[in-house]
């Protein structure tokens, strides 16, 4: 089965949790790009990490957003670390606007995949099978 239709599939669960089972996949993409992801990006990640486990707040995660923002715009336009600072971004949204679940999931895997074009499907599939134990 493809990714896409795999997560078409498992769509209704994506919105359990608030959304919070898919800023951890999210996470866990931009893991997979941590060769190629620049600091501010790493420190969204654990901003992301912080929050899922409650020592952060949508304000922290807006902060770190921008600051990713700024960084992309100031240092990495038209490059790899670009799209792997975007990854990350899907990841500091909340709570994660109605019926954009699916787009966020899909979209952090294709920003993963255009920072590391070496990654798979299964590369992802797992991570989101592990999340929700489909």
């Amino acid at each position: 089965m493809e990714l896409r239709d795999y997560i078409e599939n498992i769509e209704p669960y994506l919105s359990e949790n608030e959304g919070r089972s898919v800023i951890r996949c999210v996470v866990e993409f931009s893991k997979l790009i941590a060769a190629v992801m620049p600091e501010s990006g790493k420190k969204g990640i654990e901003v992301a990490e912080k929050f899922l486990n409650k020592e952060a707040n949508s304000k922290d995660l807006e902060k770190i957003r921008i600051e990713i923002w700024n960084d992309i715009d100031k240092n990495y336009k038209n490059t790899a670390q670009e799209e792997a600072l975007r990854a990350i971004i899907c990841a500091l949204f909340f709570p994660i606007g109605k019926n954009e679940h699916f787009d966020t999931l899909t979209y952090a895997i294709d920003f993963s995949k255009n920072a590391n074009p070496k990654l798979n499907d299964n590369d992802f599939k797992e991570i989101i099978e592990n999340e929700f134990k489909a």
